[in-house]
């Protein structure tokens, strides 16, 4: 996702507006944006385990307590099109790489408008810790949409 961010945002350059997806490594991106839109901005993992995966040998433990591989039900057909539904256990670890990396960026350096969509009842992302990390600056709250859905803030 970060990469096709940064292509997306490379063709719309002149309009200075761009996705800013589920993935956090266009989190530095941001700051060039005029307006960057966060969705689902993955600030945590719900499951506060998954940071173990991070530790120098979280690899190894990845295959150890999920096995060789790591597998899900897709939710529907159109899910299993679009999802790699199987994958080694070991690429755990390099999917919380990022979410890692991000943890260390200071979001309050983003001095531009941002709209922000995220489930509360997100299963994956820790929606309290997006909530807190993405909450509006006093500037940026007179720019907030009172048409806001209930699972976007």
């Amino acid at each position: 996702l970060g990469l096709r961010s940064a292509a997306l945002r490379a063709r719309t350059a002149d309009s200075g507006a761009g996705p800013w997806p589920g993935d956090p490594l266009p989190a530095d991106l941001a700051a060039s944006l005029a307006c960057p839109v966060r969705l689902s901005p993955e600030v945590g993992p719900r499951d506060g385990r998954a940071r173990l995966l991070t530790w120098p040998w979280g690899r190894s433990l990845a295959r150890v307590v999920a096995g060789p591989e790591h597998s899900f039900r897709p939710q529907n057909e159109r899910h299993a099109r679009g999802c790699t539904t199987r994958y080694p256990s070991g690429v755990l670890a390099e999917m919380m790489a990022p979410v890692d990396l991000a943890a260390g960026f200071e979001l309050e350096r983003i001095r531009v408008p941002a709209r922000v969509v995220a489930s509360r009842g997100d299963r994956v992302v820790d929606s309290a810790r997006t909530a807190a990390a993405t909450r509006p600056s006093t500037s940026w709250r007179a720019m907030r949409s009172r048409r806001a859905a209930p699972t976007s803030w």
